[in-house]
């Protein structure tokens, strides 16, 4: 849900879409946040990447994020866009490792370090929510 809103500016602002998308809760940094990984396809400014990334964290409606945003508990969202073919290289690295391909899906949250290591190294841009300042 929260994905989807943010990624409905993408189509109306820059004409791109959303190939695939998953996220972490980034526990190892203080305060703690969560990031969004989004592989696009077509060119997005950085004016309409803030404002998606923006609009995912005021999506979020559950009080305890809210308030833990509110009280910088919990740090601003972060978008990392990561370069094409992303996901087609997590898909291979799920493969490698056993999955069937006809039951492989993305996992829309993570705290695999494989995983983790692809799309870190495959990040192009980050972006963090003005959303709670």
């Amino acid at each position: 849900m929260v994905v989807e809103k943010g990624s409905q500016l993408l189509v109306s602002k820059a004409r791109a879409e959303l190939v695939d998308f998953t996220s972490h809760a980034e526990l190892e940094t203080q305060p703690g946040h969560y990031i969004i990984y989004w592989e696009i396809k077509g060119d997005v400014g950085e004016d309409v990447l803030g404002e998606c990334c923006r609009k995912m964290d005021a999506s979020f409606v559950d009080h305890g994020y809210v308030v833990s945003r509110s009280t910088n508990s919990i740090g601003p969202l972060e978008l990392c866009i990561v370069k094409i073919g992303t996901f087609k290289k997590i898909l291979e690295y799920f493969i490698g490792n056993g999955a069937a391909l006809s039951q492989f899906k993305t996992p829309r949250c993570t705290s695999n370090h494989g995983l983790l290591k692809i799309l870190s190294g495959s990040t192009i841009k980050r972006i963090y929510s003005t959303a709670y300042s």
